[in-house]
């Protein structure tokens, strides 16, 4: 819409540190073609997708996570599942990191934190196994 002529860029306002490895600007644009793909999908998952059984999915939401609700992880939950009719596999983190599998140049990182990173990084290179 109007708004939009005059968002040209989205200051996302994160530490100076990540600005090496994330856009601080984000161009609004790809702001109104994220909420598209977004809206897309949600209605897919709405309508049921169905993967391959050799596929494995697992969904790590954390409970006070400040940018995903935790309506998401249930509409994928709800929304996935396998031919055989097998539901994907969903783990609610205790944490309020959105991206808590990267904590490097975070300020402020918990004992929690890095607690919840390892199991994460166990499970993942345990399938990779």
């Amino acid at each position: 819409g109007i708004v939009g002529l005059m968002l040209v860029y989205s200051d996302t306002g994160q530490p100076v540190t990540e600005d090496k490895y994330w856009y601080h600007f984000r161009p609004q644009e790809t702001i109104q073609e994220l909420n598209k793909l977004i809206k897309t999908e949600q209605n897919g998952l709405e309508d049921g997708i169905t993967m391959s059984n050799d596929t494995y999915l697992k969904v790590f939401h954390s409970i006070h996570d400040p940018n995903a609700n935790s309506l998401s992880a249930v509409l994928i939950y709800k929304g996935l599942s396998h031919a055989n009719g097998s539901i994907v596999d969903v783990q609610i983190m205790n944490s309020g990191i959105h991206v808590f599998t990267r904590l490097k140049l975070r300020l402020s990182v918990s004992a929690l934190d890095l607690i919840n990173q390892k199991d994460a990084f166990q499970q993942i290179a345990a399938k990779l196994k």
